[in-house]
């Protein structure tokens, strides 16, 4: 995952989108399991994959905005945020741990109708510069923010970790 991220990161950097690919980073920074002796594991039932990342909700939070953001200059946009606004996807706030797995069935799913559609996208209005500007910048700005919880509470986790 953190490599993943890091690619997208690499082309929003690219392309100007320097605040967003600044949260980006901090994303990859905190993958599953650094904090924790497994980054993934089963839920009770031994049937969903759920993710150790530190804080969760709030990374999947981060994470959701700054793929949105990502998303809203690619031409296939329309297709490509119904993979982050479906509400298996959407509605990971009761079990965040669980979120990126559903969302990477989504983007299979999207992938798979992008790769075999037989008709051509509709064109959809371009979203003014300052809204990704903006948009970037709270990205960047949140980032920041998780960053500072999740140091604060690092040594605690590593002490848990450790014992």
């Amino acid at each position: 995952m953190p490599f993943n991220i890091l690619e997208a990161t690499a082309v929003e950097a690219a392309t100007g989108c320097h605040e967003n690919a600044c949260a980006g980073l901090t994303l990859a920074r905190h993958h599953p399991g650094k904090y924790t002796r497994h980054a993934s594991e089963l839920d009770e039932q031994g049937l969903e994959p759920l993710f150790n990342y530190p804080m969760p909700k709030q990374w999947s939070d981060l994470y959701a905005s700054w793929n949105l953001r990502f998303c809203v200059t690619n031409k296939e946009r329309a297709e490509l945020l119904s993979k982050l606004l479906i509400p298996p996807v959407s509605g990971y706030q009761g079990k965040p741990e669980a979120y990126i797995v559903r969302r990477a069935y989504a983007l299979y799913t999207t992938l798979n109708y992008l790769i075999f559609r037989s008709e051509k996208p509709n064109p959809v209005p371009v979203l003014p510069k300052v809204v990704e500007q903006v948009w970037g910048h709270n990205n960047r700005v949140c980032s920041r923010l998780y960053q500072r919880k999740v140091t604060s509470q690092a040594t605690d986790w590593k002490m848990a970790v450790a014992a």
